[in-house]
């Protein structure tokens, strides 16, 4: 549930920022690699925090805070190590696909069935309302 609710919000947040740069006037064709460009460092930035405090529970490294000390291969790591371990490396393989496989598939749903027309009544529009902002 939680990887596909992180690889859910990143392609999405790829897929809507094409489409405001496709509205405010931008060529589809390039309005792929652009997205992958300014999207790219808040999605790995997301993911490897994500990543970096799953570690300790993933190997199973702890900190008691009632005797101040660490802990190493408690009890619960044995229950919890594989977990981490599975949400670490899903997370990780769904960022890739974020970031490489769905660029990929937009072009080439956009090269069967045609790239998308913007009328120019929404370009307007939309241009209105980013230069109000």
């Amino acid at each position: 549930m939680t990887i596909t609710a992180y690889a859910l919000k990143h392609r999405m947040t790829v897929y809507v920022f094409v489409g405001i740069l496709i509205v405010a006037g931008t060529a589809a064709y390039l309005s792929l690699p652009r997205a992958g460009v300014v999207r790219f460092r808040p999605v790995i930035l997301t993911a490897m925090t994500t990543i970096l405090g799953l570690l300790p529970l993933a190997t199973g490294i702890s900190f008691d805070f009632f005797t101040f000390s660490w802990e190493i291969g408690g009890q619960s790591s044995q229950w919890w190590g594989p977990m981490g371990v599975a949400v670490i490396f899903g997370l990780a393989f769904a960022t890739a696909l974020t970031l490489v496989i769905v660029p990929v598939l937009i072009s080439l749903i956009w090269r069967w069935f045609g790239t998308p027309e913007i009328e120019s009544t929404t370009r307007d529009t939309a241009y209105r309302h980013s230069a109000a902002d």
